[in-house]
C-alpha cells in the first residue's frame, strides 16, 4: 500500500491500518520486501513443547491424552504398549479450546511463520512513522513536518479535482457508471487500483448527494451572480463531501475489517457485493435517480445515437466491474512471492491482539508397566511439561502407597530435567467414582505436606489452590480439564526455552526430515543432516546445525544427545520407529507370531535377557530399515538400553547385548535352598576385554 494513500487516511485517524485485501497486498511492495527480509534473517518464538504423560499402569494416561485432544471417552481403552506420540496445536485464541490435530505441512508452517514475522515487522515500521507529539515549549518549527504536512494537503487535494470537473461538464449527465469509472481511472494514477476503485466510487455517490441538492437545474451558460453563488456552493460541498469520504473510508475500513476479523459478519466476496449493489441501488432511488426507460427510445428513430449512449451507459460499468475482478483474481493467483493467504490471517490476528502463531504440543503417553521404567529415560527431555497421572479413586483409599508411588515418579524426573525449564502436574482420574467429596483436600494436603517442600520448583498449582488436579474423563465436558488445559498453557508460556527465538529458516529442515522418513532412514548421520541442510534451509555452520538439531529434538519431532560423545553423531528422525523396535523387545511375540528363522534368538532374549544382533537386524527389516540396523544398535547401546557383551564386528556392530529389563528374575527360595557360605571367598575382576565406557555399569550390576 502506498505511503501518501495510508497517510492520507490517518489523517482522518490515526489508528487506521494497512488494508488485508488480497489484492492490495498483492501489490503492496512493503509486504514483498519485508517477506523477503523474514526469509533471509526472521525469527519468530520457539511455541513448542513436549507434554509428557506419565503414571503407573491403568491410572488414565491414555484416555486424559484423548480427552486433551477432544476425542471420546472409550470406557475399555487398552494398555499402552510402549510410548504412544501425537502433534497437536493450541489455539492461542482459546486455551479452553480442544488441541487440534497439527494438518499443516511443513512449508506451510514455514510461510505462516514467515507472514507473521512480516506483518509485524511492517505494522511496527507503520506504527513509528506515526507523528509524535512535540514538547510545547519548543517552538522550532521541524521543516520536514511542514513539508510532510504541505504533501498530505496536496494530495488531498488531488482526490478531489474531478468533482468540480465533472460538474461543469455535466458528467453525470451520462449516469453514475460512467462518472464512477472515469474517477476510478484518474485515482489509479496517485495509489494503487483496488484503493483507487473504492475511492472513485465513494466519491462518485458524494457527487450524486450534491447533484440532489442543487437549486438550480439549468446548465451554466451565463455568468450572473446566481451561477456564482451556486457555483460556490457545490465546490463547498464537494470539499465537505470529500472530508466525510475519507472519515467514512479510514474509519469504515477500520471497523470493517475489525469485523470481519472478529467473524461478526460472513466475508464471502458475493455476499458483500451483493450487500453493496443493493444499498448503491437504494441510495440512488432515495436521491431521486431514476432508471433508464428504454421502451421510449427506438432504434429506427433519430435518437439512435441516445438509444446506443444508454446502452453503452449501462453496459460498460458492469463490463468492468467483471473485467477488474477478473484481474484481481488473477493477479492474486499469480502472486508467488510471498503468502498472501497467511499475511492476510496475520493481519487479522493482529486486530484481535492475537499470534497467529498456535503452540505446537507434543503429547507422549507412556506405557505404566514396570518393565518400561528403564527405557523412559530415553524419551524424557530436559525441558517441557509433565503430567504425573494417577487413580484417585485408590489413591484416596490408599493415600500412604500413592503419595510412595508420585514421589518415586517426581524423583525420576527430577533426576533427567533442568529445574528452570520443567514445570509439572498432579492429575488425578476418576473424580466421578469418589462419593466423599471432602477426600480430596485432605489427600491433596497429605501431598503437599510430603512432596511439596522438596519438589516446590517443579509442581505446579490448580488455581483453586489444591496441589493436584482431580478430572473426569468420562464427562463429554469437564470444567476441571479445561482449567487443567488452560494452567498448562499458562505454565509453558512462562518457561525460559519456550520464549527464545529461532530463525524461521530452520522450519525447511521439516521438509528435509519428512524426506529422510519417506526414505525410511530413521537414524541418520550428522553429517547425513549436514549436507541435507545445504541444500534445503542453506545452513553451512556447524553450529548452526547443532542449534538446529537442539529446536527440533526440545519441540519432539527428533532425538538428539549433544552432550554424549557417541550420540551427537547420530539424529533420531523418527523416533516412533525406534518406540516400536522397543516395544518388540520388550513384549517378545507369542511363539504363533514369531519367525522361525528366529525363533531361537527370541527364545533366548526371553530365557536370558541377551539380544543377538541378528535379531535386531531381522526386526529391523521386517520395518524396512534393515541397512540402518548398525546405527540402531549403536543408539540403543549408546542409551545404555543395552550392554555390548561380545562384539565380532565393530562396524556392522555383530554380536551379542544385555537387555537390562528382560533379564531373568531371581528365585530366592531356590538361592537360599543352595546356599553356600562365600564370605571368606576372593573374587577377581578382569575388565580388561570391557568397554571403558561400560564399567561402571558392570559393576553396579554385580
Amino acid at each position: 500500500m502506498e505511503e501518501n494513500h495510508l497517510n492520507h487516511l490517518k489523517g482522518y485517524a490515526e489508528s487506521y491500518k494497512r488494508s488485508f485485501n488480497m489484492r492490495v497486498l498483492a501489490d503492496d511492495t512493503e509486504i514483498k520486501e519485508a517477506y523477503k527480509t523474514a526469509q533471509q534473517r526472521g525469527q519468530v518464538p520457539f511455541n513448542r513443547t513436549k507434554v509428557l504423560i506419565l503414571g503407573d499402569h491403568g491410572a488414565g494416561k491414555t484416555s486424559t491424552c484423548r480427552r486433551f485432544r477432544d476425542k471420546d471417552f472409550r470406557p475399555e481403552e487398552p494398555s499402552t504398549i510402549g510410548i504412544e506420540t501425537n502433534t497437536v496445536e493450541a489455539k492461542v485464541s482459546d486455551v479452553n479450546s480442544k488441541w487440534c490435530e497439527v494438518t499443516n505441512t511443513p512449508l506451510e508452517d514455514y510461510e505462516s511463520s514467515a507472514a507473521w514475522w512480516t506483518v509485524s515487522r511492517v505494522l511496527q515500521q507503520d506504527k513509528n512513522k506515526l507523528p509524535k507529539a512535540r514538547n510545547k515549549s519548543d517552538n522550532n518549527v521541524n521543516v520536514s513536518t511542514i513539508r510532510q504536512k504541505f504533501q498530505d494537503i496536496s494530495y488531498m487535494l488531488f482526490h478531489i479535482i474531478p468533482m468540480p470537473v465533472i460538474f461543469c461538464f455535466g458528467g453525470l449527465t451520462f449516469g453514475f457508471g460512467p462518472s464512477a469509472w472515469l474517477y476510478i481511472f484518474y485515482i489509479s494514477r496517485i495509489c494503487d487500483f483496488h484503493s483507487a476503485y473504492r475511492f472513485g466510487c465513494a466519491y462518485t455517490i458524494c457527487m450524486v448527494l450534491v447533484d440532489t441538492t442543487q437549486v438550480a437545474q439549468q446548465p451554466v451558460v451565463a455568468f450572473n451572480m446566481w451561477i456564482y453563488v451556486t457555483v460556490v456552493m457545490v465546490v463547498c460541498l464537494y470539499g465537505l463531501g470529500s472530508f466525510l469520504v475519507g472519515v467514512l473510508m479510514s474509519a469504515g475500513g477500520r471497523t470493517g475489517r475489525q469485523f470481519g476479523a472478529y467473524g461478526y459478519f460472513p466475508e464471502h466476496y458475493l455476499v458483500k457485493k451483493t450487500i453493496g449493489f443493493i444499498a448503491g441501488i437504494y441510495i440512488g432511488r432515495m436521491c431521486g435517480w431514476k432508471f433508464d426507460n428504454f421502451n421510449n427510445l427506438t432504434i429506427f428513430e433519430k435518437d439512435l445515437s441516445q438509444y446506443l449512449l444508454k446502452i453503452v451507459s449501462f453496459v460498460a460499468p458492469f463490463l468492468g466491474f467483471i473485467i477488474y475482478e477478473w484481474f484481481s483474481y488473477m493477479k492474486v493467483k499469480s502472486t508467488s512471492s510471498i503468502p498472501i493467504v497467511h499475511i492476510r490471517k496475520s493481519m487479522e490476528a493482529d486486530l484481535r491482539n492475537e499470534c497467529y502463531i498456535d503452540a505446537r504440543l507434543s503429547l507422549w503417553d507412556f506405557a505404566g508397566q514396570e518393565m518400561y521404567y528403564n527405557t523412559h529415560h530415553l524419551f524424557m527431555p530436559k525441558q517441557g511439561v509433565y503430567l504425573v497421572v494417577f487413580n484417585a479413586v485408590e489413591a484416596i483409599s490408599n493415600p500412604d502407597r500413592y503419595i510412595k508411588r508420585l514421589q518415586f515418579w517426581l524423583q525420576s524426573i527430577a533426576m533427567h530435567v533442568d529445574i528452570e525449564n520443567v514445570v509439572v502436574f498432579l492429575v488425578g482420574t476418576r473424580r466421578g467414582s469418589v462419593r466423599d467429596q471432602n477426600a480430596f483436600s485432605t489427600f491433596d494436603k497429605c501431598v503437599t505436606a510430603h512432596l511439596y517442600k522438596r519438589f516446590s520448583k517443579l509442581l505446579a498449582f490448580n488455581p483453586s489452590g489444591r496441589l493436584c488436579f482431580f478430572i473426569e474423563n468420562s464427562l463429554k465436558v469437564d470444567k476441571e480439564l479445561n482449567i487443567l488445559r488452560e494452567r498448562i498453557y499458562n505454565e509453558v508460556t512462562k518457561l525460559k526455552y519456550f520464549c527464545e527465538k529461532f530463525s524461521i529458516n530452520y522450519l525447511l529442515f521439516k521438509e528435509a526430515l519428512d524426506g529422510f522418513r519417506h526414505r525410511q532412514c530413521v537414524i541418520a548421520s550428522v553429517k547425513d543432516i549436514e549436507n541435507e541442510l545445504m541444500l534445503t534451509s542453506k545452513i553451512f555452520v556447524k553450529y548452526e546445525v547443532r542449534q538446529l538439531l537442539n529446536f527440533f529434538d526440545k519441540s519432539g519431532d527428533i532425538i538428539y544427545n549433544e552432550l554424549d560423545e557417541l550420540l551427537q553423531n547420530y539424529v533420531v528422525c523418527d523416533p516412533q520407529v525406534l518406540i516400536d523396535i522397543l516395544k518388540l523387545l520388550v513384549n517378545v511375540p507369542e511363539l504363533h507370531k514369531r519367525n522361525r528363522t528366529v525363533s531361537d534368538l527370541w527364545h533366548r532374549l526371553l530365557e536370558t535377557g541377551i539380544v543377538d544382533s541378528r535379531l535386531l537386524e531381522h526386526i529391523c527389516r521386517n520395518k524396512g530399515i534393515w541397512r540402518v540396523y548398525p546405527y540402531v544398535i549403536r543408539y540403543l547401546v549408546g542409551t545404555q538400553l543395552m550392554f555390548p557383551l561380545t562384539i565380532t564386528n565393530q562396524v556392522d556392530q555383530v554380536g551379542t547385548f544385555c537387555l537390562p529389563c528382560k533379564l531373568p528374575n531371581i528365585d530366592l527360595q531356590k538361592c537360599e535352598s543352595d546356599y553356600i557360605d562365600h564370605t571368606s571367598d576372593i573374587f577377581y575382576f578382569d575388565f580388561g576385554e570391557m568397554l571403558l565406557e561400560f564399567k561402571s555399569h558392570q559393576n553396579i550390576s554385580v
